[in-house]
């Protein structure tokens, strides 16, 4: 894996190294969606980073634990894909009867 003995190797460079403007992760929409809700949970680093303005860089993925590897193909053609989909908390809303 270019270098890295294992996935967890791999996840924790991308969690220390990897930035992004809070503004390219905040303007996707599906990003815009959970950060704002995990926000407005109270959930840190989320409620911090919406405050911050648009070009500030920011660590999106700041949990090692959290970011899967998943390694498929052949030789033939490398595809990458990094997401920032993420679980949260989830807030209840009303009892079910």
């Amino acid at each position: 894996m270019e270098g890295f003995q294992t996935k967890a190797a791999l996840s924790q460079w991308f969690s220390e190294n990897i930035e992004k403007t809070v503004g390219s992760l905040i303007g996707n929409g599906v990003a815009t969606g959970m950060i704002n809700g995990f926000a407005a949970q109270g959930l840190e680093p989320y409620t911090t980073w919406v405050k911050l303005p648009p070009g500030t860089l920011i660590k999106p993925f700041n949990n090692p634990k959290g970011i899967q590897i998943v390694v498929t193909g052949g030789k033939i053609q490398t595809t990458w894909f990094v997401t920032d989909f993420r679980l949260g908390r989830g807030v209840l809303v009303d009892e079910w009867k």
